[in-house]
């Protein structure tokens, strides 16, 4: 995994192949390419939820996530505003964050996809994320 040393929200990007956001699957843990349905998720849309990891990105006591965080992703196709549905330290790493975002029923386009998240108008690094059908 690869992270500078700054205080701007950073998200992380995987150790082989560092374009790429360090993502998984937020129910199977897999790593990308991601579908955009999963019979496995637990939701009743079975869109894809992935699990994003970003550094220097804590809400502050009585911030709503939903008010101060989003995610974008951009494609050939345009760019789509993904629903957050979580955002909290990662047990045991006190410097991490984890972020949770859907691939709603905007997200259409299959292949790599860049994608960046946003705390209270600070906008980390893009990193690629990889679609499948």
């Amino acid at each position: 995994m690869s992270t500078p040393a700054s205080t701007n929200p950073f998200l992380i990007t995987s150790q082989t192949n560092p374009t790429h956001a360090a993502a998984v699957d937020s129910v199977t843990f897999a790593a990308e390419p991601f579908p955009l349905t999963n019979n496995s998720n637990f939701s009743a849309d079975q869109r894809t939820r992935i699990i994003l990891f970003v550094t220097n990105f804590e809400l502050l006591p009585g911030e709503d996530f939903h008010t101060v965080v989003s995610a974008r992703l951009t494609s050939q196709q345009g760019t789509v505003n993904l629903p957050i549905e979580y955002v909290g330290r990662v047990p045991g790493n006190s410097g991490l964050t984890s972020v949770v975002v859907c691939l709603d029923q905007q997200v259409v386009t299959v292949g790599d996809l860049t994608i960046s998240l946003t705390l209270r108008g600070v906008v980390t690094n893009s990193a690629l994320i990889t679609t499948k059908q």
